[in-house]
């Protein structure tokens, strides 16, 4: 360990540092400042810490660091997510990041040179204040792999395990790693994807970047140092097993004394942002807070240790005093709002593109430099609007450093996520944002990108659905010898459970006809193997989704021929609308709101969905909508499916409307009548411009004088009554429908052409992801939970699955937490009981503190305050159930957090516990779509299909669902010439064995999941990326696989020519073809000793063995193509 001085820095004059607003001039000059500190002495001073007032805060000046000085060393520390003294520990992110920091800091301080020391330290007041693990345990504190070293896989694994890493079958979260034969996948806690490390004979092979989303490997890396995911660093000799959840917030036992930050770095200076000192000193009263409140609950139960005292794990109140009269070199003065920025925002102007023009043009004209600023996903659009205003292009650059180069006036564009555009007189330049210009669209937030996994794949124990045999249990894979095959040469087959003990073994290059079912295990009964009900049932759900599929192609049809009067409204007007979110919208949100201003300015009727998940601002898209409707003069109706729903919409719209000179109203049961009868007059006269209401907008008594929009919210919860009544409301107007479940990839494609599809996948920048744990019901955790989120100024739910268990939680809850005051909600309360609750929950001027309720929340009730949620007996509840419910808290700016409590004892089967822990597993920003697309295809089938076909699902299961309506929805394209090309599905019974070797893959599930992609392929583009990515994934080439990878081609290739069978036999091949195909082989001259039999093809020739049968199908297929394409 170096021995470094802990003698104060050096005294610095105050820098004259620019307002806190923009915070992309505030990035520049903390930049410069860094960098001076660099400079002093030759390199040897301490880093400057910036104290952000908040973690967004401190991530948006470190975006702009990064772009404005690529090359400056900066770091960025977060404080922990959760609460002090919590049972929940902080996410091995958030611990990674901490620990990727203080490593750097430990393994060189700019004292002694060291490369990889952060010159510039971004971090908020909570962060600094805990104290962290010692400096020592940097000495075995990091795993390093390289190119060419060895590599034991026991040690790694264990070692792993010590870091704070958890083992997994995939590493598709921080501080995850999959551990596999000759491949080691890890998440490093610290970094934002996996990491892929090949290794053959105890030696490190390659090492490869890996991009979360497909598994693929982006780039080739020497080495890998690997940060902790823990702050707890056990050593070599310590037992390698998991810590306990919430073990770190006992940190000072595990270390014999703990540091701070100013250990690790004792010559920082420190710049405040203007609220920064006066937030440090509500941490510290928080923590003594939360320490008295948990002395207390230890002291009511014996089963609890005492809580280790604040100053154990914080800088005590003398030790922060002491350190800012110490450091602190500046404060950050506050932003004056009458002070200019100096760079107008051209879209409120009458002509943003002229003003934008004349701006650049006079600057330039002074000498100024002007650099154009967007990020990635907004540069583009940015540029073009730029070079039609300027009728030039710009300059890009790298760094800012490269302004000063640039000759006087030089019209620059540089990558920087700047959220305003400022004047830097520094470098005589100015910095005009793509924001400045474009509204909202230029600073739109791509955020986190999420895997959408495929909820159709089985695994073993599903219970799954033959397409021929019906319902049953996946069991496992089972080794299945041909006719000639010896058991190393055996194939697999998945075997199958039905109802009486019956079992089906079906091969595994059969799977395309096997789908996931995705019911609860105790909801589904299986299938009889020697009875025709499963056909019966299965052919007359097929008519009825059939005659759905040409309702839907009908309507969009009359809808495509319809006319609608075109909506469009004053750019400025919004853009002044648009000013009033007061966040970002997300790449996704931006999309949706372009596709719906284009909708409305067309002459045909709109009718667009938009897909969303929990929270991922459907309602701004819908309110932008309204605005483009209201401002052309049109009526816009509202419809939500609940009247607590309608009145937050009501209080929304109001909000946003409010000072356009346009009146909006609320129709339900919760006006009064003279109101509701006012609002009927206003919309019969066109004086009420927007109504938010329940379906009894549709009724007959509501008469609008210029309807222009229809905008329906959840659609998937009215009945069939209600939709049929809001179709007529609909008639000749434009529609706009959301609705939180995502829709399937498969599903989406299918539609194309029946009805136009949004899907908002990116969370808002603004949420967090709610901390999610699990455990068995506990008084004390219960209290805990409840009373800390009443004394920060918040409000709870707890959620049980039945009725029946209201009157007893009730009770406990009265008992254990008597001075908060607890609302129940459930079905069978009165409609004004449930009014009264929920909305007085929700926005009542003294709300209660807890609502109890049943899963009546799961949506459509948005509590801004709600920031804790205890779930009682998740078990029974499903996945889809339980991320629906999860998203009502966390929807404000603080953390929120979720317990899964289960019953003591109990215990659970194995898939409920894996349902759980998925849950937990998945609480990042943007996982939602991997969690829900395994539960919610029900709720989507009823959203784009109607009600019927809901019930559908939850028959014959989600999977073959599926395919059924996409197979009916491309039957009504067959009139369309580029559709009639004839792909069949071939089956193959070649008698050809295949198998995955397990010495290569030994999860059966991880088998299971390629068998069924490769007997689901549909081209052979997709057959070589699957290839590409199992020897990614598993270091095994496709030629390793055998014969597996030669069937799937096979099929491919007979498929693309309607080729519906193709068998051996040892005498000859028969090819069984598609009619149309037959009719056009027959007008062929056919040499011996090939034959046609009507549509059979005969091949006759002798075989001797598996693979010659093989080589000789493949020839025949050559031949076949050549045939068909002379």
């Amino acid at each position: 360990m170096p021995n470094r001085t802990n003698a104060a820095p050096e005294s610095l004059n105050a820098p004259d540092l620019p307002a806190a607003a923009p915070v992309g001039r505030l990035a520049l000059a903390l930049a410069r400042m860094a960098r001076e500190n660099m400079a002093r002495e030759g390199g040897t001073d301490g880093p400057l810490v910036h104290v952000a007032e908040s973690g967004r805060r401190a991530d948006a000046l470190a975006a702009c660091v990064a772009a404005l000085a690529p090359d400056l060393p900066m770091a960025r520390l977060p404080a922990w997510d959760c609460f002090p003294y919590d049972r929940m520990p902080p996410s091995q992110a958030c611990m990674g990041a901490r620990m990727s920091v203080l490593r750097r800091l430990a393994e060189g301080g700019l004292a002694e040179g060291g490369a990889d020391a952060p010159a510039l330290v971004l971090t908020t007041p909570a962060a600094l204040l805990r104290r962290v693990p010692p400096r020592t345990v940097w000495a075995q504190g990091r795993l390093a792999f390289r190119v060419g070293e060895a590599f034991d896989p026991p040690a790694v694994e264990a070692a792993l395990v010590r870091l704070g890493y958890r083992h997994d079958e995939r590493a598709d979260e921080p501080g995850e790693a999959a551990m596999r034969p000759h491949v080691l996948d890890v998440f490093p806690a610290s970094a934002d994807r996996p990491v892929r490390i090949e290794h053959t004979d105890g030696r490190v092979a390659a090492i490869h970047d890996v991009d979360p989303a497909t598994s693929a490997t982006t780039a080739d890396r020497d080495a890998l140092d690997l940060d902790p995911a823990s702050e707890i660093v056990r050593m070599p000799d310590a037992e390698a097993t998991p810590l306990p959840q919430g073990a770190e917030h006992r940190l000072a036992e595990r270390y014999e004394g703990l540091e701070t930050l100013f250990d690790y770095a004792p010559r920082a200076r420190l710049v405040l942002d203007p609220d920064a000192a006066e937030i440090a000193n509500d941490v510290l009263r928080d923590v003594a807070d939360a320490h008295a409140a948990a002395v207390a609950l230890a002291s009511a139960e014996e089963t609890r240790r005492p809580p280790l005292p604040p100053d154990t794990l914080h800088l005590g109140n003398e030790e922060w005093e002491a350190a800012l009269a110490r450091r602190l070199v500046a404060t950050v003065p506050h932003a004056d709002e009458n002070e200019a920025s100096g760079v107008p925002r051209f879209v409120l102007q009458e002509r943003p593109r002229r003003a934008f023009a004349r701006f650049v043009r006079s600057h330039r004209e002074a000498g100024r430099r002007v650099v154009l600023c967007a990020d990635a996903s907004t540069s583009p659009l940015f540029l073009r609007r730029a070079h039609a205003a300027l009728g030039e292009r710009p300059d890009r650059i790298g760094s800012f450093d490269e302004v000063a180069k640039a000759e006087a006036g030089a019209l620059l564009a540089l990558a920087v996520p700047l959220e305003a555009g400022f004047v830097d007189r520094a470098s005589d330049a100015v910095l005009v944002a793509a924001a400045d210009l474009l509204g909202e669209v230029g600073r739109a937030d791509t955020g986190p990108a999420s895997p959408m996994d495929d909820p159709s794949l089985p695994s073993v124990g599903d219970v799954v659905v033959h397409a021929e045999h019906g319902i049953g249990r996946l069991e496992g894979l089972e080794r299945v010898a041909t006719h000639e095959a010896d058991a190393e040469e055996a194939g697999e087959a998945v075997r199958l459970a039905y109802a009486d003990g019956a079992t089906l073994l079906v091969p595994v290059e059969e799977l395309d006809r096997v789908w996931r079912h995705g019911g609860a295990d105790d909801r589904v009964t299986l299938d009889r193997l020697d009875t025709d009900t499963w056909a019966k049932r299965r052919a007359g759900i097929e008519a009825a989704i059939a005659e759905t599929a040409r309702d839907l192609a009908r309507l969009a049809a009359e809808r495509a021929a319809a006319k609608a009067p075109a909506l469009q409204a004053a750019e400025r007007d919004l853009a002044r609308f648009a000013a009033r979110f007061p966040h970002p919208p997300t790449a996704d949100q931006a999309s949706a709101i372009a596709a719906v201003t284009a909708d409305l300015a067309r002459e045909t009727p709109m009718d667009r969905l938009v897909c969303g998940d929990v929270g991922y601002g459907k309602t701004e898209v819908a309110l932008r909508a309204a605005a483009i409707a209201a401002f052309a003069g049109k009526q816009v109706a509202l419809v939500a499916p609940t009247t607590v729903l309608a009145r937050q919409h009501a209080q929304t719209m109001h909000a946003r409307f409010s000072g356009f000179g346009i009146e909006t109203a609320q129709l339900s049961r919760l006006v009064s009548a003279a109101e509701a009868a006012r609002v009927r007059e206003g919309l019969a006269d066109g004086s009420i411009r927007i109504v938010v209401g329940t379906h009894a907008l549709a009724g007959e008594d509501v008469r609008f004088a210029d309807l222009g929009l229809v905008i329906v919210d959840e659609e998937q919860r009215f009945g069939a009554e209600d939709k049929e009544a809001l179709r007529r409301l609909e008639a000749g107007v434009h529609v706009l429908t959301l609705t939180a479940t995502p829709i399937p990839a498969t599903l989406a494609g299918s539609l194309a052409g029946l009805r136009d599809l949004s899907t908002i996948a990116t969370p808002p920048v603004m949420r967090k992801p709610v901390r999610t744990a699990r455990a068995e019901w506990d008084d004390g955790l219960v209290r805990e939970a409840l009373a800390r989120e009443r004394e920060r100024g918040g409000q709870s739910f707890v959620v049980v699955p039945r009725i029946a268990d209201i009157a007893a939680i009730e009770e406990r809850l009265r008992a254990l937490v008597p001075d908060l005051r607890v609302a129940v909600a459930h079905g069978r309360m009165k409609p004004a009981a449930i009014d009264e609750a929920m909305v007085g929950f929700a926005s009542g001027e003294d709300p209660p503190d807890v609502l109890l309720a049943t899963d009546i929340v799961e949506s459509g009730l948005d509590v801004p305050r709600a920031n804790t949620m205890l779930i009682v007996h998740p078990d029974r509840f499903g996945l889809a159930q339980l991320h629906q419910l999860r998203g009502r808290v966390g929807r404000g700016a603080r953390q929120a957090h979720c317990w899964l409590l289960t019953e003591p004892g109990a215990e659970l089967a194995d898939a409920t516990s894996e349902r759980l822990d998925a849950l937990v597993a998945h609480d990042r920003l943007g996982s939602g779509f991997a969690l829900s697309l395994r539960d919610l295809d029900l709720r989507g089938a009823g959203a784009l299909l109607g009600e019927t076909q809901a019930g559908h699902v939850a028959e014959i299961g989600i999977g073959l669902h599926r395919d059924l309506v996409a197979r009916a929805l491309a039957a009504q394209h067959e009139d369309e010439p580029e559709r009639r090309r004839v792909q069949a599905v071939t089956r193959l019974a070649l008698g050809v064995a295949g198998a995955i070797p397990e010495a290569e893959i030994a999860s059966p599930d991880m088998r299971l999941e390629l068998y069924a992609r490769l007997a689901r392929l549909e081209s052979e583009e997709a057959l070589d990326a699957l290839c590409d990515e199992i020897e990614d994934r598993f270091g095994i080439a496709a030629d390793a696989l055998g014969p597996v990878v030669t069937l799937a081609r096979l099929r491919l290739r007979a498929g693309a020519l309607g080729v519906l069978r193709l068998e051996a036999g040892p005498a000859a091949l028969a090819v069984t073809l598609h009619e149309d195909v037959a009719r056009r082989l027959a007008k062929k001259r056919l040499a011996e000793p090939a034959s046609l039999d009507g549509n059979r093809l005969i091949y006759a020739r002798e075989t001797d063995d598996a693979a010659a049968r093989l080589a000789l199908a493949e020839k025949l297929i050559d031949a076949l193509e050549t045939l068909l394409e002379g």
